[in-house]
């Protein structure tokens, strides 16, 4: 896949106008022009050595600004916090989703989850920042409910704003791909961060739509999460035991998605694009079945 100018101005001109709406030594202006090295082309900073400067920038900016921050239970983190997530999140939806800057997104996200823990309270519970991040989970599902699929029985909305949305949706669904396949929920024991491949394969597949923009969203947000994290969505269907009623239902609709991408892809007067991508994730689908791995049931 390859970046496109369009999307490379898109993300630059975000940073660059949270930059220039602030000034030095503000917050804003601090992470932005990180995110800002961090994207430039001459590869100016890795992202492990940004999420270093981004923990710097609460340590030695943020943190010494309010001396009340000391006596805080939260340390004035959810500020921090706050800001930080709206680049994160903001980026997601505005990166291309065949933008490789998603990955250098989603490898930042890794090594902040690396950094040095910070103990703070967030909404009155004892956190140890940054792997127990409450505010990073709930606005990663604020921002899923937001970008959401478009309603394909909404005459209301002009074309213009139908698109948007479907851009929206593809380019964020495809980084919470991205972020399933570099196994950042591989600790959550209840599987809540799973919702977001299942309820998007299964929208984009289980549904008779017409053909158009908001078909072709759907199919490619289907179609990018096997693309993406096809391995941690089989391990995630196949991590009941197989006689149980949630394993079978979860096999049952694992292979129910390899049949509909497969039927997608032989359509005749097919879009090119959809053909391509459904056809390469049947045949990631095929070769996960093939590979004969399979969770060991007595972990999950």
């Amino acid at each position: 896949m390859t970046e496109t100018a369009s999307t490379t101005d898109a993300g630059t001109a975000y940073i660059d106008e949270e930059i220039e709406s602030s000034s030095e030594g503000n917050l804003t202006y601090e992470l932005g022009t990180i995110f800002k090295r961090l994207f430039a082309k001459d590869g100016g900073l890795t992202p492990h050595d940004a999420a270093r400067q981004i923990d710097a920038v609460y340590s030695d900016i943020w943190f010494p600004l309010d001396p009340t921050f000391r006596f805080r239970p939260d340390k004035g983190m959810p500020g921090f916090l706050v800001a930080l997530n709206e680049f994160i999140f903001s980026l997601a939806r505005i990166l291309r989703y065949d933008d490789m800057r998603q990955d250098t997104l989603v490898q930042l996200i890794l090594e902040i989850l690396e950094l040095p823990p910070r103990k703070a309270q967030i909404w009155g519970e004892d956190c140890t920042l940054y792997k127990h991040n409450p505010m990073f989970n709930l606005n990663m599902d604020d921002d899923w409910n937001m970008n959401s699929p478009p309603d394909d029985k909404d005459n209301t909305a002009s074309a213009s704003d139908v698109q948007e949305k479907c851009d929206d949706y593809l380019n964020y669904s495809t980084f919470l791909a991205r972020c399933t396949g570099a196994n950042l929920y591989k600790n959550d024991k209840t599987g809540a961060r799973y919702k977001y491949c299942t309820y998007g394969i299964a929208d984009g597949l289980e549904k008779d739509m017409p053909r158009g923009n908001i078909r072709r969203s759907r199919i490619l947000v289907a179609a990018n999460y096997i693309l993406f994290s096809g391995q941690a969505v089989r391990d995630y269907c196949y991590s009941h035991p197989s006689d149980s009623d949630r394993g079978k239902r979860a096999r049952d609709m694992w292979n129910l998605w390899k049949e509909k991408f497969e039927a997608i892809a032989d359509g005749q007067d097919e879009d090119p694009e959809i053909k391509d991508a459904t056809k390469k994730a049947h045949s990631i689908m095929v070769e996960l079945d093939a590979s004969g791995h399979d969770v060991d049931e007595s972990t999950s």
